[in-house]
Order: C-alpha cells, then structure tokens, then sequence
C-alpha cells in the first residue's frame, strides 16, 4: 500500500494569490442582500399587479413608502424651478425609480445572472418560504427537508448538509437519468470526516449498493475543519482526484486519503489491487472565488453541478443570489433544471 501511494503524481498550483486572511465577514452574518432582496420582493410584488395604464394616485404616505427612504421627497417645499417627482405615477414608473436607486447599491454590477430573478421565481420563493419552519417541503433519496433548514438558501446564511446532500442526490440523479451525461456518484457530507476520522472501516459499508469503479465520477463534498465547504471530484476517466475550493487553498492529506480509499474500496470489493503509479491529486487553481463568509456551500454545489454537467466553471460572486433562489426551486421541484 505504502509503494502505491508513493506513486502518485501531486499536481501544486503556484502560489501567487495574496492571502484571505482577515478579508470575510463571520459565518451568519447580516449582509446587503438580507434587506435588499425583502424590499426588492415587495416591489416585484406592486410590480407584478400593475398594468401599463394602471395608474395610481399616491398619497404623501404611500410615496414614503413606495420610495426608498434614501431617494424619498424632503420635507421642505423645494425652490422655484426645482423638478420634483410628479405625484401621479404607474407602478412600473415607482419601481423603476427604486431599482434605479436603490437596488442598484446593492446588486453587484454587471450582474447578469440576477437579471434571471423574474418575478415568477421570486414569487415562488415567497410562496415556499411562508409556512411552519418544521414542515416538510420535500422528501428526496430517503431524506426529509424542513422550511426551516430550506430557509438558509434565501436567508444568505451558510448551507447545512441537508442542502448539500440533497443537491448533490439530484446532480447524481441527473447523471443516471441522462445518458449523454457523466455518470455520476455523490458521497454524503459526512463521509469525508467519518474517512479522516476513522479509516476505511469507518465508511466501509457505505457503497455496498453502488460499484464506484463503473462511475465516471465521484463527488464528495467535505466541511474542512466544519468551517468551510469544499469539494473533491475523483475522475475515473482521467485518473485524477481534484481539490475545489472557493478560497483557493489546498487540501493534499484529504486527497492522498481519497487515494488509500480507492486503494482499499478495490481490494474491499473487486478483489484487485488500485494501480495508482498513473493517477494525479490536482488542487485546482485559478477558481471563482467567494468574496464574503457565508457562500462557500453554494459555491461547492455549483462546482459539482458544472463539472457534473461538462460545463466549464465560469461563474462569479455575483452569480450566488441566482443560484441560492435557483437551488430552493430545484430542491422542492425534486429535479434539476439542467
């Protein structure tokens, strides 16, 4: 065992990325979008109901709400010739004036993906969102998920492994249902600790019902230090076991741990020795990387997604509100939407 592992290719990035340290907000912590996208909510909402010729008379009141505090209409009468707002607007008219002002202080520029945020899905989201926090919005590979523990997609707070699991059952589910796709196996979130822990015993049973060595790839999702998400892809096509991380750090013990596990599930379970002399660990470089504390899960989900799909990696930052409204629709949808 001990020469295998001395045969295995260790792929470095370069070191050139100046340092995180100090640059993230703590895990659960209030950010821009948490007021934003619940006024943002409200006026998709007005927006939703108004026709282009559906005028409304505004009172004073209404314009303070309408209008965000920060573009609202001074108390003091303004100077002669000063513009003032006309105070017969459209719905769309008062929206536009809020998006303009308002909304735009928070969404990143450029920030082509939440353009996708229609008022249908946000729509949705609202709908599912409103309810018992316990109750059951969706029942998927034996695994029951809760309003309350859906809440953390909208909320920007960190996923917890119920997310991550489910997520990474419809990528898996997406794989064998379509041909022209990877074929594709994800290990649950806890896996990759109880391996560090305890060893191959530890996880031993956990694949007695899948043959990883007819998987074209294997996703498995691991909570570093239960702190921060990350992700290993080991590609039996090109013998290559990937650390993502949207950092840009590495992990080498967990992936030389990934390769003694392959070693010992094929002697375990086809009775072969793992030839590894041609297998390489890659911690993968030049990755998105997150700009906050709080969406390395989502981050980890689309890695997987987009790997698992053959679609190269080409999202940002900015894409992550899409991405947490698109998740919450695909869980409780039961499927994905590519």
């Amino acid at each position: 065992m001990e020469d295998a592992d001395n045969d295995l290719m260790i792929v470095e990035p370069s070191s050139s990325s100046k340092s995180t340290e100090n640059k993230f907000q703590p895990f659960g912590s209030r950010t821009p979008h948490d007021s934003s996208l619940l006024r943002y909510c409200q006026y998709q909402e007005l927006l939703e109901k108004a026709n282009d010729d559906n005028v409304i008379d505004c009172t004073e009141e209404e314009e303070l709400v309408a209008v965000p505090q920060s573009v609202a209409a001074p108390a003091t009468m303004p100077a002669a010739g000063e513009e003032t707002l006309p105070r017969t607007q459209t719905l769309k008219d008062r929206f536009q004036i809020y998006k303009d002002n308002f909304i735009s202080k928070f969404l990143p520029k450029n920030a082509e993906r939440c353009e996708k945020l229609t008022p249908a899905i946000l729509r949705r989201c609202r709908y599912i969102l409103q309810g018992p926090a316990n109750e059951v919005l969706s029942t998927k590979f034996n695994l029951n998920i809760t309003r309350s523990q859906l809440s953390c997609l909208i909320s920007g707070h960190w996923l917890n492994d119920q997310v991550i699991n489910i997520f990474m059952g419809l990528v898996r589910e997406r794989g064998q249902l379509n041909s022209r796709l990877p074929r594709t196996h994800a290990m649950s979130s806890f896996f990759a600790t109880r391996l560090l822990n305890g060893g191959f015993a530890a996880v031993r049973r956990w694949t007695r019902t899948v043959d990883l060595f007819k998987m074209d790839l294997i996703l498995v999702p691991f909570n570093e230090k239960s702190l921060h998400w990350c992700l290993a892809i080991i590609d039996m096509r090109t013998q290559r076991i990937s650390y993502y991380n949207s950092l840009n750090g590495g992990n080498l013990p967990f992936l030389q741990a990934l390769a003694i596990y392959l070693a010992s599930e094929s002697m375990d379970k086809l009775k072969v020795p793992f030839n590894s002399s041609s297998w390489r660990l890659v911690n993968v470089a030049g990755l998105p990387k997150q700009s906050n504390g709080q969406d390395c899960g989502v981050f980890t989900c689309m890695y997987a997604e987009h790997v698992a799909r053959g679609q190269p990696i080409n999202f940002t930052q900015r894409d992550m509100l899409y991405f947490r409204h698109k998740m919450l629709l695909e869980i409780c949808d039961g499927k994905l939407w590519q």
